[in-house]
């Protein structure tokens, strides 16, 4: 299930941390946390699932609501592209 259905107090921590309270199927909502920089990569200024340290190359990092993350990503060329990507397609909530 997509965590932001079932999760509360999303935050970004510090740029790569996802943090939230995460309702578990007793109805118990525990803390987790989730390292973006292990999912997410810098693909010529575009994020894409699978990659990995999308942070090394970006700037301006943040989550708009609770399933948005936009950045500004390096291109190839060095330029800057305005990026972002709903956390949801590769984020789920598996129990709390």
């Amino acid at each position: 299930m997509a965590y932001s259905k079932t999760s509360r107090s999303i935050r970004l921590e510090p740029s790569n941390i996802l943090t939230a309270y995460c309702r578990t199927p007793q109805g118990a909502w525990l803390h987790s946390t989730i390292h973006l920089s292990t999912l997410l990569g810098n693909f010529d200024g575009e994020f894409r699932w699978g990659g990995t340290d999308f942070e090394q190359n970006a700037r301006n990092i943040r989550l708009e609501g609770k399933k948005t993350l936009k950045a500004d990503l390096m291109k190839h060329d060095g330029t800057w592209n305005a990026a972002e990507i709903n956390l949801d397609e590769g984020v789920t909530n598996m129990g709390g």
